[in-house]
Order: structure tokens, then sequence, then C-alpha cells
């Protein structure tokens, strides 16, 4: 009887007890930090969704964490942290160990007064950044990226995930390895340097540069210049420019 149902059984009660040890717990951790002289917050996060909102009424930066794992919010292995290193505030999410990554998350929600500037370096999960009226700087390694009413500059370092800017102004300078990009109802300039993947401008109170290796790129409505230095492959669609227009490929 062993020889024929023993090791199913054994296969059995090894997955039963793998998904009882790995039950995952929900839970919160908050953090919350004078705004009071902080020009910059400084974010360096790991995994998980991030979200930053921008507040016209905010005097402090608040910091939800929403803990998924076996621990839940108690989870020794979750670092997260906000604190204040002269005119920067610094917040820290990731865990300790990678053991069970697959069995654990964490999304951020992050509250600031929208005068600050924010820098980001991402290794994973999507990131959401809204009504921050200084500079915005992103390095990013995965996920999908979404940037709203942003007023300041913007930067973005990218190596995979789609990217969309929407509704914001100041120049925009972007270097992206892989992933669609959308950029709408923007004002100021934008320089693109991208690898592979689909670029779509419309609606640019600025003028356009671009670099491109592959994908399709379209653009309608620019009130300035559009440059396109390079494009190795895939079509382009131009309209509405009121500069001029130069296709270099």
């Amino acid at each position: 009887m062993w020889k024929r149902w023993g090791l199913p059984v054994l296969l059995a009660g090894m997955i039963g007890i793998t998904g009882c040890g790995f039950a995952m717990k929900e839970g919160k951790r908050e953090l919350e930090l004078p705004a009071q002289s902080i020009e910059t917050l400084q974010v360096d996060t790991a995994s998980g969704d991030f979200t930053i909102k921008g507040d016209d009424q905010a005097d402090s930066i608040r910091a939800v964490a929403t803990i998924r794992s076996a621990q839940g919010a108690e989870d020794k292995a979750v670092v997260f942290t906000l604190e204040k290193d002269g005119k920067t505030a610094k917040l820290v999410s990731r865990f300790k160990s990678e053991f069970g990554f697959n069995n654990r998350s964490m999304d951020i929600t992050v509250t600031v007064p929208s005068k600050l500037n924010v820098t980001v370096d991402d290794e994973s999960g999507d990131l959401h950044i809204s009504d921050i009226q200084g500079d915005v700087s992103i390095i990013d390694q995965s996920g999908d990226m979404v940037v709203k009413g942003v007023q300041g500059k913007i930067e973005i370092k990218d190596q995979s995930g789609d990217i969309e800017i929407t509704g914001s102004s100041g120049d925009v300078k972007i270097d992206d390895q892989s992933g669609d990009m959308k950029i709408r109802n923007h004002t100021g300039d934008v320089t693109i340097e991208d690898e592979s993947g689909e670029i779509e401008l419309r609606d640019i109170n600025g003028s356009v540069v671009i670099d491109d290796e592959s994908g399709d790129i379209v653009i309608r409505g620019v009130e300035k210049d559009v440059t396109i230095r390079s494009d190795g492959s895939g079509g382009v669609e131009v309209s509405d420019v009121k500069g001029s227009y130069t296709n270099k490929k």
C-alpha cells in the first residue's frame, strides 16, 4: 500500500502544511513626520505598489503601509521607516529577507505637501504620483508608472513597464528600456530615449525630441518643434505640429 499510495498522500500532506504555514494576514502600519523645513521626499522601496499624493493643505508627510504576510503588520521582516535628514525626508519600505517573497507584499500610500520635490528609487511594483508642484525624479526597475498633475520637472529612468504622464507641466526627460509610453496634455519640452515599446504623444505645449530603437511613434498636436533623431524600426505618424518637423531616420 505504501508503494502505491504513500507518495501522493505524502505530497498532499506537504501541500496542506505549506498552505497553512503561509496563510495570509493583512495589517497596516502608519508613519507621520512634520513637513516643516522639508524640501524633498526621498523614497527607497523594494516591492509592492506605491502611491504618492500631493495635498495643498497637508503640513506633514503621512505614510500608510498595507502589509500582507503570514504575520501581517506584526511581520518582523518588514522595514518601514520615515526619518528626517536635514531638508530631506527619507522613506524606506522593504522586507529584510527574500524568503517567502512570493507570499507577502507591502503597498504604500503617502500624502505629502504638494510643494515638495519627490525622488523615488523603486525596484518593482506599480507607481502612482499625482498633484506634486515640485520636481519629480524616478529610477524604476519594473512595474507600470502613472504620473498626473506634476508642475515641476520630471526625470524618469525606467527598465521595464508602461509609463503614462498626463496633465503635467515642466520639462520631461525619459530614458526607457522597454514598455509603452503615453504623454498627454503636457506643458513643457519632452525628451525621450527609448529602446523598445510604443510612444504616443498628444497635445504637447512645448518641443519634442525622440531617440527610438523600436516601436511605433504617434505624435499629434505639438506647439513647437518635433525632432526624431533616430528610429530603428516601427511606424511613425506625426500631425498638427506648429513648429518644424525633422525626422533624421
